[in-house]
């Protein structure tokens, strides 16, 4: 509860001069007037300072103010006087001084602290915000450099669709070789060929023309043969004697490997 201030008529008060005789801080008296001075800033010393010029204890200003003598005392040893407090705005009433709240700051508030996006922080959590920044700027550092070599890699692998032997040769892209279901092949190459090892990626191939062509009447073969035993199981199921399982076993029903 914040009482009225009283209207106590001070014996012998004075008008307060511009300038405190004691301290001499002339320079942060804003403006004057005969019954009022603003200032910038107060300290516990200049309130003294101002209580002993206008001739009056500490006793004499607690009573003028309707506070205790000890808050009187207490507020005199302040390094900073906060004139939003109960005691310090009626002891600063009584002696005519007006603070500037804009600039008046508790002793210990914001203490060790700067100006960061118009906001007082302090040192800890100034501290703790480069952290952050530290480690999100780690962060997408990181994520750049994922990213460059992702694109390595599809860069690459564009180069070796075009130029096989320009690739590392460890490199392994997906197979593409169409299966029996006329599907593309998603196993990995063999390092450093463009198939996998159920589609030619290990073999050498012909290097020949007598190779060529041996390789090619060997296909042929195996696919006339396929095909001959298939005509047969067909036929005979269609008879319906049911004798179809002994002419194609399972491991006849595709040849043994499939060049497309």
């Amino acid at each position: 509860m914040v009482l009225p201030l009283p209207s106590i008529a001070l014996e012998g008060r004075q008008a307060l001069p511009a300038v405190c005789p004691n301290r001499g801080r002339s320079s942060r008296i804003r403006a004057m007037t005969p019954d009022e001075q603003t200032l910038e800033r107060l300290s516990g010393q200049e309130l003294a300072d101002w209580r002993q010029n206008a001739g009056l204890t500490q006793a004499q200003l607690a009573q003028a103010a309707g506070v205790g003598r000890h808050a009187v005392s207490y507020w005199e040893t302040k390094s900073i006087v906060d004139e939003r407090q109960n005691a310090p705005r009626r002891m600063l009433a009584v002696l005519g001084i007006k603070v500037e709240r804009a600039v008046i700051a508790d002793q210990y508030a914001h203490a060790g602290a700067h100006a960061r996006d118009g906001v007082l922080v302090s040192e800890m959590e100034r501290q703790a915000l480069e952290r952050l920044e530290a480690q999100q700027k780690a962060r997408r550092a990181a994520q750049a450099a994922r990213e460059a070599a992702r694109m390595a890699r599809a860069a690459a692998a564009k180069n070796w669709t075009s130029n096989p032997s320009a690739s590392s040769p460890a490199h392994r892209m997906y197979c593409g070789a169409l299966t029996r279901k006329k599907q593309p092949c998603r196993m990995l190459s063999e390092p450093g060929r463009r198939r996998c090892k159920f589609h030619g990626g290990r073999s050498t191939g012909p290097r020949t023309p007598e190779g060529r062509a041996r390789i090619a009447e060997a296909q042929f073969r195996r696919w006339s043969n396929w095909r001959t035993r298939r005509q047969t199981a067909s036929n005979i199921a269609s008879e319906g004697d049911g004798s179809a399982c002994n002419v194609m076993s399972k491991h006849d029903v595709w040849p043994e490997s499939e060049v497309r």
